[in-house]
């Protein structure tokens, strides 16, 4: 083995282990707030939370624009997405804040304004529900921590964006989602795991290609044309009225896909 990769691998497991105790007490607490964590037990932000407040930001609007970008930026974080059937429901926001993070910085605030919904903080777990009546694009930037975004019943979807410095990223498509157009996704973990799962609507051509410095890129499919080990891509790509790009990487860690 190569002193780079050697390198390379003890980043890695000091990341891993920075993060390896981060975010046990929030994954309880998660448990009796409609918190969906289970994934990332192996992960952690070590909060207590006894030491923890709520904090929740919602703005129904019946005036939204056709399209909304959602921007996310913190520091130590977990971050999960998802939507629900509402036409009027902009953004709402479920935060859970260490004590000191608000004495330190103050409460958190959630901004919108031409058309994007943003957040930047140090530190917080947050619960993100978009609704059903604009088309989301996304950018969030994580330092240490995990997100999961579930795109599937309710949501409309053009370009997304998620970078995590140290954690776990999960990723998943139903086809029950709405996408127009041409969308590219990309999925980059410094050192840590991303977990996707694809299954596309009908209208909707796919490509999927995973990158690696030091780990492996894991693909499982029945259906999706192999162009590389690490390169596949539907039948119907070129010819379909829409199109998903899936671009993930990591330098160190794991990329696992599960393309239906």
């Amino acid at each position: 083995m190569s002193e780079t990769q050697n390198k390379t691998m003890v980043i890695c497991i000091i990341a891993f282990i920075a993060i390896g105790s981060l975010l046990a007490g929030v994954l309880a607490f998660y448990g009796t707030s409609n918190f969906t964590w289970s994934p990332y037990s192996q992960y952690g932000i070590n909060w207590n939370p006894a030491e923890l407040t709520e904090f929740q930001f919602e703005d129904d609007t019946s005036t939204m624009s056709d399209s909304t970008t959602l921007r996310v930026n913190i520091s130590a974080s977990i971050v999960n997405v998802k939507f629900e059937h509402s036409n009027d429901l902009l953004y709402r926001f479920d935060m859970l804040v260490p004590n000191q993070t608000v004495q330190d910085y103050g409460n958190p605030v959630v901004e919108y304004a031409s058309n994007t919904v943003s957040l930047n903080y140090p530190a917080a777990a947050v619960n993100i529900t978009l609704g059903s009546g604009t088309n989301y694009t996304m950018d969030i930037d994580i330092i240490t921590g995990a997100a999961e975004l579930i795109i599937a019943d309710y949501s409309h979807v053009g370009d997304i964006d998620v970078d995590i410095s140290a954690g776990e990223l999960d990723f998943l498509l139903s086809d029950d989602s709405s996408i127009f157009g041409d969308v590219d996704v990309t999925l980059t973990v410094d050192a840590g795991q991303v977990s996707i799962t694809v299954d596309l609507p009908t209208n909707v051509g796919g490509d999927f290609e995973g990158s690696t410095g030091f780990g492996a890129v894991d693909v499982t499919t029945t259906t999706w044309t192999e162009i590389t080990p690490t390169h596949y891509r539907t039948s119907n790509y070129d010819t379909a009225p829409n199109t998903l790009s899936i671009l993930a990487s990591t330098n160190a860690g794991e990329i696992t896909a599960n393309l239906l």
